[in-house]
């Protein structure tokens, strides 16, 4: 009767112990969303990360340096069990640069190529840097964001590369056939960076693995890096 009653309590140990392991590893991330902004703890102060989590499920990224913004992203979060999801779906992507072509031939040795530069409100741009390579050439916009450069003419399979770039604009690199005359018309989009938009993230997803979330942290794993998410407000 003993041993009977012996093997009774140690099956309700066991049960309770159980059910103890899997209350604990459904609920101890049961937390569904967070709420607040973080910066990522990292010892190159040079750049800084910062994720913000709101109550409806959405999060926004930035990842800056000296020269400004250098990342971004938007989307869904979702925490399953003991990971974090970041879901990049709701990325606004900026309007990079473009260029507009018109081409001409003639019979002289040399080739031109005139440039009209604007911004995206249609204004001339004074003073835009442009320069070539490999043949190295620059010059600059005039006051009616005009400019000018002369090749010799060449073989069709020959390429030059223009570089318009100028800081607070996002950057361009135009392709010229060396054997033609060409008018571009160029228009630079307004950009936080040096001469760059800054990299946006969108369709994908992240997972982390959730070490621990405190009132204060946010403790991760991926793969074999621990990533320590340090809140700096409470509301996003």
């Amino acid at each position: 009767m003993g041993i009977m009653q012996l093997k009774g309590k140690n099956v309700t140990k066991i049960l309770l112990f159980c059910l103890l392991v899997f209350f604990y590893s459904n609920n101890c991330f049961a937390q569904k969303k967070i709420e607040g902004s973080f910066i990522l703890d990292y010892s190159l102060k040079d750049f800084s990360t910062n994720l913000v989590f709101y109550p409806n499920g959405i999060f926004e990224y930035n990842h800056s340096g000296d020269l400004g913004l250098l990342e971004f992203g938007k989307g869904e979060y979702f925490i399953r069990k003991d990971s974090l999801m970041l879901k990049y779906n709701l990325t606004k992507l900026r309007e990079n640069s473009y260029f507009k072509t018109k081409t001409y031939f003639n019979n002289k040795d040399s080739i031109s190529v005139k440039f009209n530069i604007y911004d995206f409100s249609k204004q001339s741009l004074n003073r835009i840097q442009i320069w070539s390579f490999p043949n190295y050439k620059d010059t600059e916009t005039n006051k009616e964001g005009e400019a000018f450069l002369n090749f010799k003419k060449k073989s069709f399979k020959e390429v030059a590369q223009i570089h318009i770039d100028q800081v607070g604009f996002d950057k361009l690199i135009v392709y010229i056939n060396l054997d033609r005359n060409y008018e571009i018309d160029v228009f630079l989009n307004k950009t936080e960076t040096y001469e760059y938009h800054p990299k946006a993230l969108k369709n994908q997803v992240e997972k982390f693995k959730i070490l621990e979330i405190t009132d204060k942290n946010i403790n991760l794993k991926k793969q074999d890096k621990i990533i320590r998410l340090m809140k700096i407000n409470n509301k996003p």
